[in-house]
């Protein structure tokens, strides 16, 4: 398995481009016809910080960083005509505002033009002479047989610069639906693999999905192998069979993983700061005048990737045997004064902001369950394990639209998965901030599940 650098390629490729912008912007302003050189320099940082905010918004927007082994120098191109025409509108409205000149404005916009191309041409030159000496690949293992899978291996043996190396193919045939776990266990124990290939037309739904919960918990990316018609696909074959993940989402892009994480720090450090530090001894305190047991309940409980991280809370029930198993209903009797204060205001949630500074857990995504509960839900909810594809929240789409507390029947379940994957193929900045502002209302409103 490769050192795991390819995270760092779409921000290199931005700040190289954020770079020549900012160059750009000082050198219109250096040669104007304004002689006051503190005031220019004064404009200079302030339109470089818009330039920069504005930029990483246009970027997010088009999605002009999204880099794959895929993407070809003709693609990088085209972003840089893309890039020409925002630098070009950018510095037209430093124009109007009289701060360069016309000329001096459209010369350095096409020195710049000029310099993302030849920025794009080293950087992607460089990348694909890094691979082909051998660094910076990923090996893949593919299942399944015949034509398509030797088309596929064939592609990637076409050219080096992809970075892929071949490790081994399996037919499915010789799988044991029983023991797919050991199987790929005892067959890929000696081989550290980045993505494994499923041509989806060879396997059963039962297999596929089994295989991709093996990847998930193994932290190697399942790609599918599908004639169905597709625009989210990785990349086509020469015989239209496209490559896709098995649930496309904005959060594969590496940007929109960075801010969500900067949103996830942002508020969780102001909660700690100013809520958590001298809320939490008073709370501890009255849980423990109200009954036995500790302050804090710690359950495992189902993560990213399927994995599993320690949830905590505060303790709202008497300490009972069926507190791993059994979830809160209506009038639990199992649940203290205390508790039922807290769940009412959602305070014993509020040590998973802790969670989410150490990373196990996000503000907004699709709620954690206890691992027998993500057993039996995964049994009757086909694909139900895609939910895990992201960090677990503390809040999520499914909450703000009224699937809270217990889940009473199969309608309750079904319906919080439907909103749990909308929320992942449709993630945005704006829809995060849009569940956080409602989650806040709710609790002021001090609505009820």
């Amino acid at each position: 398995m490769a050192l795991k650098l390819s995270r760092f390629i779409s921000p290199i490729h931005l700040l190289g481009d954020l770079f020549i912008g900012l160059i750009t912007i000082w050198l219109s302003f250096f040669f104007s016809s304004t002689s006051d050189s503190y005031l220019n320099t004064f404009m200079v940082m302030v339109f470089g910080c818009i330039y920069s905010i504005l930029l990483f918004t246009f970027s997010i927007q088009f999605k002009i960083y999204h880099v794959s082994r895929h993407t070809s120098l003709r693609q990088a191109i085209e972003k840089d005509l893309m890039l020409f025409l925002f630098n070009l509108a950018f510095t037209s409205i430093i124009t109007l505002l009289g701060w360069i000149d016309l000329t001096i404005a459209l010369k350095f916009s096409l020195i710049g033009a000029l310099a993302t191309v030849l920025w794009s041409i080293v950087f992607f030159s460089t990348l694909s002479w890094y691979r082909t000496r051998g660094y910076n690949y990923r090996d893949y293992m593919v299942v399944g047989t015949g034509m398509i899978a030797e088309e596929l291996i064939q592609h990637f043996n076409s050219t080096n610069r992809l970075g892929f190396k071949f490790q081994g193919q399996i037919d499915p045939n010789t799988i044991d639906l029983n023991v797919v776990s050991t199987y790929f266990a005892d067959n890929l124990s000696k081989k550290q693999l980045d993505h494994i290939y499923i041509i989806d037309a060879q396997v059963s739904d039962t297999l596929l999905q089994q295989i991709i919960v093996y990847c998930m918990q193994n932290e190697v990316r399942a790609k599918i192998v599908t004639k169905l018609s597709t625009t989210d696909a990785d990349f086509v074959l020469p015989n239209n069979y496209n490559v896709v993940s098995p649930l496309p989402s904005p959060l594969d892009q590496t940007f929109n993983t960075i801010y969500k994480r900067l949103l996830d720090i942002s508020i969780s450090s102001i909660v700690v700061l100013t809520l958590l530090w001298w809320l939490l001894p008073i709370l501890a305190i009255l849980i423990k005048l109200d009954s036995k047991g500790p302050i804090f309940f710690v359950q495992k409980r189902t993560g990213e990737n399927g994995l599993d991280f320690n949830c905590l809370k505060l303790r709202t029930m008497y300490v009972n045997d069926d507190a791993n198993k059994k979830q809160a209903i209506a009038g639990d009797s199992r649940i203290t004064r205390v508790g039922a204060f807290l769940r009412d205001k959602h305070l014993d949630e509020l040590p998973q902001f802790i969670n989410v500074l150490m990373g196990q857990m996000s503000i907004v995504g699709p709620r954690p369950h206890m691992l027998a509960h993500t057993k039996e839900f995964a049994e009757k909810i086909d694909k139900y394990m895609y939910r895990h594809f992201v960090k677990p929240g503390i809040t999520g789409l499914s909450q703000v639209k009224g699937f809270k507390g217990e889940i009473i029947n199969h309608t309750s379940l079904l319906g919080r998965f439907k909103l749990d994957l909308f929320y992942l193929r449709r993630w945005s900045f704006g829809l995060d901030l849009w569940i956080v502002y409602q989650t806040a209302m709710e609790i002021i409103k001090g609505e009820k599940e």
